[in-house]
């Protein structure tokens, strides 16, 4: 054990991202890192409160298996397969360190800087939709070595430029196949190659105000959404995408709320009767996906809607990609197929 002030501990973790290498800075641009003294309830997944000398009350409960009580940080948040696949948040993705099981577990401030380091990577590993045992795998075979993955949600097409400008290895996307020509051609202009892995589902967000949010069959019609609002990123309300609802058959609202911020689109659907354009897993069992983070909403497929919704990964023409690189397009792919198309 070695305990450490509260200006210690900050100093380390520091010290801690000041020595990581410098893909992993890259991507903490998009991730917060915050410590607290003790994992809580809520990181445990625990109904009760820490006690200094018992731990977690014997018998406080679970959803879930319990995660241990030394749990040195924790990753809270969406990764970038979830954000690709369709799914927001108006929570931002941050990783907690924790001060205590670090001082609990190691017996020099030596020891816990390195750990700390180690923490973040790890859990930087579940922000690009790794699970423990592809961590621990990919995390053995490559100890000393990072990987460059570009993330931005971005329509104007400046999104390609740093895969161009060789500032990262691979960029992965998500296109509609109504607009893939359009995008093949661009991509080409631009000497990248697209590599297509799987497709999605195109469908509404409803959220509990909307009269259909309780429609027993797994999938609605477009002329069925006539009256209510629609919710638009702006992108789809301008620009080469705004044909969109034409496109899918949807009809035109009356009302139409577009904005520029996921958060106030995910806002919008829960204070309105309005319904928000997405792209999902395809459902296992052919019911309607209900996603339960801190709100509640319904997805639903468009019936007989001949669209879809791809994700791929893009690379300059003629790269051969690094085997950190590689092994992460097979976890990616791994992941995707299994999770998202059945009996792909």
């Amino acid at each position: 054990m070695y305990r450490m002030t509260d200006e210690e501990f900050e100093a380390a973790i520091v010290e801690a991202l000041d020595a990581m290498p410098g893909q992993f800075l890259e991507a903490l641009q998009n991730v917060a890192v915050v410590w607290e003294d003790e994992p809580s309830a809520y990181h445990l997944g625990y109904d009760g409160e820490w006690d200094e000398e018992d731990g977690w009350e014997e018998d406080a409960s679970a959803e879930d298996d319990p995660l241990p009580d030394d749990l040195l940080g924790l990753f809270d948040g969406l990764s970038i397969v979830e954000r690709a696949n369709g799914l927001d948040d108006d929570v931002p993705d941050v990783i907690t360190v924790f001060k205590g099981p670090h001082e609990r577990c190691f017996d020099s401030r030596e020891e816990i800087v390195e750990e700390i380091g180690k923490t973040v990577i790890h859990e930087l590993g579940h922000y690009f939709g790794l699970d423990e045992d592809q961590l621990a795998a990919l995390g053995e075979r490559y100890s000393s070595n990072g990987l460059r993955v570009f993330l931005q949600e971005e329509y104007s097409g400046n999104f390609l430029e740093p895969i161009c400008n060789r500032a990262v290895d691979l960029g992965i996307v998500r296109i509609w196949s109504c607009y893939r020509s359009y995008n093949l051609e661009e991509f080409s202009n631009k000497k990248l190659v697209y590599h297509p892995i799987c497709e999605l589902q195109i469908g509404v967000d409803l959220g509990e105000k909307n009269p259909l949010y309780n429609h027993p069959e797994p999938s609605i019609a477009p002329e069925m959404l006539a009256g209510y609002p629609q919710i638009l990123h702006e992108s789809l309300d301008h620009g080469p995408y705004s044909d969109i609802m034409g496109r899918l058959n949807l009809p035109v609202s009356s009302v139409r709320y577009v904005v520029d911020s996921r958060a106030t689109i995910y806002e919008l659907l829960d204070k309105t009767g309005g319904y928000v354009l997405n792209s999902r897993k395809i459902s296992l069992d052919g019911q309607p996906r209900l996603e339960l983070r801190h709100h509640q909403w319904r997805f639903f497929p468009l019936k007989d809607c001949s669209v879809r919704s791809e994700i791929g990964y893009l690379t300059r023409e003629n790269t051969v990609l690094t085997p950190e690189a590689s092994t992460f397009i097979q976890m990616l792919k791994d992941y995707l197929l299994r999770d998202i198309i059945p009996n792909y």
